[in-house]
């Protein structure tokens, strides 16, 4: 956690002016919680906004999904879809159940589950994507095999599995 803290003392969070200053130096801009995540900034929901602005092609964003209201959910999808650059929402959720606080600390399935799929129902499709990133412990493993992947397939995910994509469908 100290790294964390010297880290948000000494840069902060990233700002608007600092992402228009990056969407228009990169086609592509990844927010993908290496410090926190991305949906915690409290300026993230302009900030893709402002990035509509620039130069920028294409913006992923990898999230747990946790600790967000529906109307913030509304709002992150309502300005992604009004943006010209395409998106890849990667929801990291390892498990079916609670147990996926055991590895992404703090965060609760329902909710993570249920943001996962109001963006992959009200996204454009044109383009805009949703990842289920799902990393298999020995205490999800089995259930992998069941309920996730009925999951998956009722819902059309793409599924990537430690990044390696197993399946795909648009």
């Amino acid at each position: 956690m100290k790294r964390f803290e010297d880290h948000q003392k000494l840069y902060g969070d990233l700002t608007i002016e600092d992402a228009i200053r990056l969407g228009n130096s990169f086609k592509t801009q990844m927010f993908c919680g290496n410090i926190s995540d991305p949906i915690y900034n409290p300026q993230f929901v302009e900030i893709l906004e402002a990035i509509g602005t620039t130069t920028t092609k294409h913006v992923q964003i990898h999230t747990n999904g946790s600790h967000k209201t529906p109307e913030f959910w509304q709002q992150l999808v309502n300005v992604i879809n009004n943006q010209k650059y395409s998106v890849e929402m990667t929801f990291g959720i390892d498990g079916i159940d609670d147990k996926t606080a055991l590895h992404r600390k703090n965060q609760i399935f329902d909710q993570s589950y249920n943001a996962m799929k109001y963006c992959k129902e009200n996204l454009d499709p044109a383009k805009s994507s949703v990842v289920w990133q799902f990393i298999p412990f020995k205490y999800n493993f089995f259930k992998f095999f069941g309920n996730t992947f009925r999951l998956c397939f009722f819902w059309l995910f793409h599924y990537r599995n430690n990044n390696k994509l197993l399946f795909k469908f648009n």
